[in-house]
């Protein structure tokens, strides 16, 4: 039942980012491109919201669960780090022509 609650939650404000983009995208283009594009994030935002439901719910989680098994912070932060370091490294500048 939590992870039925959370899906609509999170499909509710999902799909509220899609209007938003689409009426962006339409006062900045044409009518048929905000109508794609919201399109297109309508039918994303289900499987964002699915994943992002069954993350957030699944047992030992980080953002489920902390006391039973959660990953630790440490672990987490590292990851990040590593993930910022490959973005930033020197060939990803040297590609990018800075």
């Amino acid at each position: 039942m939590r992870l039925l609650v959370v899906f609509i939650i999170s499909l509710f404000v999902g799909q509220s980012i899609s209007v938003g983009i689409g009426l962006l995208v339409e006062h900045h283009s044409t009518p048929y491109t905000g109508l794609v594009t919201f399109i297109a994030c309508y039918f994303a935002m289900f499987w964002v919201a699915w994943r992002l439901a069954v993350r957030i719910t699944e047992p030992g989680s980080l953002l489920g669960d902390m006391k039973n098994g959660g990953a630790k912070p440490g672990a987490i932060l590292l990851g990040a780090y590593a993930g910022a370091d490959d973005l930033w490294g020197y060939s990803t500048l040297l590609a990018a022509g800075v």
